[in-house]
Formats: structure tokens, sequence, C-alpha cells
């Protein structure tokens, strides 16, 4: 069932509560949670996200290119069960970081860590089946519960338990994600066959490692283009510096989400129009026409953050975090340009062209620590953002010339 037009006004409006819920519990983190402490908690989920988008990540998206909507949990079991020795290298990852001073970890805080992490594959594995399978009404529910009751259980850790903390943060997600997803695991494996069984084990296991090889290497490098900024700045300056700039930069992200409805709506296109064998001009019809549609909706919105950045600092922040509102624009334009990659990596995922989208983040990672390197000693928070900025002009540039150039009809 492909999407309709009340369709994507209905994701629209999910995304923009979404949104609204994503800069409340910014306010909300800001005015309760110092500098420091914030920049601690983001150098341990930089962290703990490198590991994840190495080891797990990569499963998680080969998962959505082998199920469909009547046998998601066996599928999944059998991923989780086939590659077990991910979920163990993990484990053990994070378990180093007992070790490493500046990330903090201890035991109470490690065994917090694994199980939102655990709770998070499960979440985004329910929320990838939602979205694939065309059942955006309740991948919008379970998206906006989850928010909320991140939202509601911070106010209760942060204001009235005040566990101002790393800990505070990490234990309102893995709360607030295990809540939703008991009911809906529970509700979707009732009449579901356990006994799933793919039918050659041996090609199977070929293609899911020649998929996520690519992406395992991937995954290296989009995390320097996330997160390398963060931690050169705790490094060269302060765990503050980096809790300063993480914020505005948190909210300078939150334009992404601007690009989420017509990513929802063009991922079901691409990956029908991919299993159909239809032209590569549909799909590059598709892609091109949902880009533009995206400009055009984004760009006063670009210029709203430019003029006004002091105005959305003080609403969504506090004046503890005032130094960094003048890098809220430059991330807002560089999210602005990573919503147009995403649109562009749609017709990559379908057609398993992962090797083009690990190019252009190769590309991307080391232009991102190189120019990192160059500008934050010389201009601090700003160095930063422009670096990211710069990098993702420089990515989608790639991202764009490797669209136009594949040739699926050499897929294999």
């Amino acid at each position: 069932m492909l999407p309709s037009i009340k369709t994507f006004f209905s994701v629209a409006g999910t995304q923009i509560a979404l949104g609204l819920i994503g800069l409340f519990t910014g306010r909300l983190i800001s005015r309760n949670v110092n500098p420091s402490d914030f920049g601690l908690y983001n150098i341990q989920f930089a962290y703990c996200t490198f590991f994840y988008s190495l080891l797990l990540a990569p499963l998680v998206t080969a998962y959505k290119t082998y199920h469909n909507e009547d046998n998601f949990f066996s599928v999944f079991s059998y991923f989780l069960k086939k590659y077990s020795f991910l979920l163990v290298a993990f484990v053990l990852s994070i378990g180093v970081g007992l070790f490493v001073k500046v990330l903090e970890i201890n035991i109470s805080l490690f065994l917090i860590i694994i199980t939102t992490i655990f709770s998070q594959i499960i979440f985004l594995g329910i929320s990838d089946h939602l979205n694939i399978t065309g059942h955006f009404k309740q991948f919008n529910r379970i998206k906006v519960l989850q928010s909320s009751l991140y939202l509601l259980l911070l106010f209760i850790f942060l204001t009235m338990v005040k566990l101002r903390t790393s800990s505070g943060l990490w234990l309102g997600l893995i709360i607030s994600q295990t809540i939703v997803i008991i009911p809906f695991f529970r509700k979707t494996k009732k009449g579901i066959s356990p006994s799933f069984e793919f039918v050659d084990v041996k090609e199977f296991n070929k293609k899911i490692l020649k998929f996520i090889k690519p992406l395992m290497v991937l995954s290296i490098f989009s995390w320097v283009v996330s997160f390398f900024d963060k931690y050169l700045l705790a490094i060269l300056i302060s765990k503050e510096a980096s809790g300063l700039y993480s914020a505005s930069y948190n909210i300078g992200s939150k334009f992404l989400l601007l690009s989420t409805p017509f990513l929802l709506v063009l991922t079901p296109k691409v990956f029908k129009s991919a299993a159909d064998g239809r032209s590569e001009e549909n799909v590059d019809s598709y892609v091109y026409k949902s880009i533009l549609t995206y400009i055009i909706c984004s760009l006063p919105a670009l210029l709203f953050t430019f003029y006004f950045k002091d105005w959305i600092g003080n609403i969504l922040l506090s004046s503890m975090y005032k130094n960094s509102f003048s890098i809220i624009p430059i991330i807002c334009g560089a999210y602005f340009i990573y919503g147009i990659i995403y649109l562009f990596e749609t017709k990559f995922y379908a057609f398993g062209y992962t090797k083009f989208i690990l190019y252009h983040n190769v590309l991307g990672a080391v232009t991102n620590i190189t120019l990192n390197l160059l500008l934050v000693n010389k201009f601090g928070f700003a160095g930063a953002a422009y670096a990211m900025l710069i990098t993702l002009f420089i990515q989608c540039v790639l991202a764009l010339f490797l669209f136009k150039s594949m040739k699926f009809s050499e897929h294999g």
C-alpha cells in the first residue's frame, strides 16, 4: 500500500509533534543539567553509538530488506540468534568503557547503557517494520508515545528526583522505549508463526555479509561526521565546551525532522519499485520530486533560524548555554543538506548499493576530521559548526554524482 497525500500530511503532523517534544526535552535538559554534565552524557552517548553503529546497526538495516508483514518476529529473532556474537562483541566493547577515565562509566551505568541499547534494537526493528510495510499511523503513534514518555520521565528524574546526571538521561531513554515495545511485541506476535526458515541459509548468509560489510565500515566514517567534533571540543577545550556545543547542535539537528515525512513516503515507493523491477527512470522521478518539494518547504524555516537564532536559543535552551546560540542556524543548514542526502540514499539501499553510501561517508569523514582540526582551535564552536556544514555539502555533491551515475542493470 503506497502512501497518499493524506498520509503525507499525517506524517508531517507527527514530525511537527516530535519536533516540539524534542525541543521541550532540550529546554528541560538545558534548565536542569549543567553544560559539563551534558557534555559528559554526549561523550558517553558518542562512545556507545560508535559500537552500536559498527556492530548492530548494519544488521538492523540488513534485516529491513529480508522481511515482510507476515514474518516480522520470526525473521527478527533469526537475525538476533544467528548473529548473537555481534551482541556479545557490543557488550564487551561497552565494557571497555569502564576503564576509560574520560567516560566516567561505572558498573551501574554500564548495565543501564547495555539495557538501553538492547531495548533500542527492538524499538528500531518495530519502527522499521511499520515504516516499510506502510503502517504509518502505527509508526507515528509509537514514535510520539516514546518521545512523550521520555519527556515525562526526564521531568520526573530531573525536577522531582533531582537525578541531574547522565544516569538520569539514560534511564529516561530505556524506560520510555521498554514501555512502548512490550505491548506492541505481545500484540504483534499473535498469529505470527515462529517457525520461519530461510530456504538456503548458506546463500542467505553470503548475501547478508555482502550487504553489511560496507555498512560496518561506513559506520566508522559516519560516526566521525556525527561525533568527532564533540570529542575534539572536550579534548581541546573542555567537557563544558562540548556540552554547550551539543545543546545548540541538538536544536539545529531537529531541522532534519523536516525531511522525515518525505523520507517516510518515498521509502516504500522506492523499495517497491526495486522489488517490482521497475525502470531507473521511475525511481529517479520519485526521488527528484521529493527533494525539490523538500527544498521548497524547508528554505523559509532555514531563513527563520538565521534571523532569530538568539530568540530560538533563549526559548528552547537557557542562559547557561547562550554562548553557543550562534551555531544554531549553521547546524540547521547542515542538517537541511543531510535531509537531501537521506533522500538520495533511499535508492542506494533499495538496490543494494550500500558501497555508494560508504563512498560519500568516507569522503565526509576525511573532510570533517581535517576541517575540525584546522578550525576548532581557532574558531571554537563556530569552527566545528562550519566544518559540519562544509562536510555535508561535499557529501551531498558526491551523493548526487553517484545517484546520477548508477547503472542498476548491472546489479545482481
